[in-house]
């Protein structure tokens, strides 16, 4: 759903202005990823060939050399891993220092995780890596999508499908595909005569476009967008190689929310609680109500989806 439908849903339950409501959605989209914990990244963390590597200058040579700071967007520590192997999860009391109270220098085999750092149980060496996987936050500086080229017509008008439902909203927005920017014009929803239907066990949606009949591409959810790709390089010159691969699209927070769809009418909520909490006390108290409480469930879905998995693990 958009934002301008989510903004006119909002004004069912408030005569707050809607450019204030979009704000608050987006908000309310924050919010929403980091209590549900939606996304997940990756973060290299790189020894520095400094006098000190790991930690700043000391000026009494007591300081530390075991911590890095933590990327921006971090929220929840996955797991760790140099060079392969998995470094395991301390408390503070596991680091073990000299006589100067420094910690020794080494290969880490374990982690811990400090306010905005992350902290070894030894000092590692310049140029050593390693790769934390992390839950992380949405920012207001997260505003690009990737979607999947579902299928790609190369001819004289070299026609993009990808599994969006934005039309011509992303017209003139940029894409990057493989090393190449390209430019997206003549949006359309994919309209067909066969709809899907309801519960019909179907694998013709896929991520690729399966059968191709009279040179169009099948039924499928999505949108067609007029855009060349140059197919020549890490690809051979056919363009059905980029069938199933993914694309991202600049800016596409501009018009609808980046998390999952079946979580985008909960942001109305949030919208129209903080528009009226000065105004009409009682209607911010109704909806932050059904904020709070829908969060929680949703927390609690997810905690018992994770469980489930905890208990395959153990069995």
């Amino acid at each position: 759903m958009i934002w301008d439908k989510l903004v006119d849903r909002c004004l069912l339950f408030t005569d707050a202005p809607g450019g204030l409501l979009k704000e608050l959605l987006k908000e309310a989209e924050q919010e929403l990823s980091d209590k549900l914990m939606l996304f997940e990244s990756l973060y290299r963390i790189t020894v520095p060939s400094t006098d000190y590597g790991l930690g700043q200058s000391p000026h009494d040579n007591l300081r530390e050399h075991n911590y890095a700071k933590l990327p921006l967007n971090y929220l929840q520590d996955i797991g760790v891993t140099h060079k392969g192997t998995h470094l395991r999860k301390m408390t503070e009391d596991e680091i073990n220092r000299n006589t100067i109270g420094q910690s020794y220098t080494g290969t880490p085999t374990a982690y811990s995780i400090s306010g905005e750092y992350i902290v070894f149980n030894t000092a590692p060496s310049a140029g050593d890596d390693f790769i934390l996987h992390y839950k992380s936050r949405l920012t207001e500086q997260t505003v690009n999508k990737v979607l999947t080229i579902l299928y790609y017509l190369d001819g004289i008008s070299d026609y993009l499908y990808l599994d969006t439902p934005l039309g011509d909203l992303l017209d003139n927005h940029k894409v990057y595909f493989e090393a190449q920017t390209a430019t997206l014009s003549g949006g359309k929803n994919n309209l067909t005569t066969n709809r899907i239907s309801a519960g019909l066990p179907d694998t013709s949606l896929s991520n690729k476009s399966g059968q191709i009949i009279a040179g169009q591409a099948p039924n499928r959810l999505g949108s067609r967008y007029t855009v060349t790709l140059d197919l020549v390089g890490s690809l051979s010159d056919t363009y059905t190689d980029a069938e199933g691969s993914m694309i991202t699209v600049d800016n596409y927070r501009k018009h609808a929310p980046l998390i999952p769809e079946q979580f985008h009418t909960s942001l109305c909520d949030y919208a129209v609680a903080i528009a009226n909490a000065k105004s009409a006390p009682d209607i911010y108290n109704t909806y932050w109500t059904k904020w709070t409480m829908n969060m929680d469930n949703l927390i609690n879905e997810s905690a018992d989806r994770d469980l489930f998995h905890s208990i395959r693990e153990e069995i």
